[in-house]
């Protein structure tokens, strides 16, 4: 719709403007509506019965009631979820809808980052797109015949957690490259070294991530200062450096140094110890076979 008004006899035409708030504000209610509704329909439909999902239960149930990490129990991935699970089962008691609904908190911090992270680059318009997808195909569907991949009741709790961690980091990169200092290298740091308490993928994209954006740093402007890296090194070394004093109070150093960096020595050089077989034959019975 135009306006057509007259200046000195001259006639003009102008279109009336968007408010960029209001519009925003109604992609946000439409955003909500439909996240609202796929969660309806999904609702307590999200895990599989049989595969994976138990784990995530059992594990940090176990931790709960006391037992030892790769002590007592055995594990896949880092140790920085299972503990965060741990926490909550502490807290609000033992069951599936615990982790669901941190999840779905965390959920929405994803949600959140997915488009501020698009708006940023593209516009309110790409934002929109890019969340409507995220949230129709990736969040709550079940596509496969092991119903695990989403976001509420993940195969693995670190895929969640590890997921929200690398957005903080695509978040935190432009503002270190404009300006890294001190405190936002040690906090993005920090960010990938948490990355290499959950899982190896997780790892990887954070690293390259931090890669590109020194390259383009030093294109830009130049190399950071050595006080800023120092700090960006010991915020990365800082989660695996907690965990490996816990674990030296139950476990013999050169294991609570293995156990520390589980996440991606077990995913890349799939570093194992008898620990991993008992567990897996008294799971299955195996460990008490009788031949008639």
């Amino acid at each position: 719709m135009s306006f057509i008004e007259i200046f000195d006899g001259k006639i003009k035409v102008s279109k009336p403007k968007v408010n960029k708030n209001n519009l925003e504000y109604f992609v946000w209610a439409l955003l909500l509506i439909f996240v609202s509704l796929l969660l309806r329909l999904s609702w307590r439909k999200w895990c599989d019965p049989q595969i994976d999902y138990g784990r995530e239960l059992y594990i940090p149930w176990r931790i709960a009631e006391g037992a030892k990490w790769l002590k007592d129990v055995d594990d896949l991935y880092g140790p920085l979820s299972r503990f965060i699970d741990a926490g909550l089962f502490k807290v609000f008691g033992t069951g599936i809808m615990v982790l669901a609904w941190a999840n779905i908190l965390i959920y929405f911090l994803i949600l959140t980052l997915i488009y501020v992270l698009f708006k940023r680059a593209w516009g309110i318009l790409a934002s929109f797109a890019a969340s409507f997808v995220f949230v129709g195909v990736f969040s709550f569907s079940q596509l496969t015949l092991i119903s695990n991949y989403n976001f509420i009741t993940p195969y693995s709790q670190q895929v969640t957690h590890g997921f929200l961690v690398s957005l903080v980091i695509v978040w935190l990169i432009p503002g270190w490259i404009e300006s890294a200092n001190i405190k936002r290298s040690f906090f993005l740091g920090l960010m990938v070294g948490i990355t290499a308490v959950l899982k190896p993928e997780f790892l990887l994209s954070s690293g390259l991530l931090l890669v590109a954006a020194f390259i383009y740093r030093i294109k830009l402007q130049e190399i950071p200062k050595l006080k800023a890296i120092i700090a960006g090194v010991l915020g990365g070394i800082l989660p695996t450096t907690l965990f490996f004093l816990y674990f030296l109070t139950y476990l013999p150093m050169k294991k609570a140094g293995l156990a520390a960096c589980y996440a991606w020595l077990n995913g890349v050089f799939i570093w194992k110890d008898e620990l991993t077989v008992h567990l897996l034959n008294s799971f299955s019975g195996m460990d008490q076979q009788k031949i008639h």
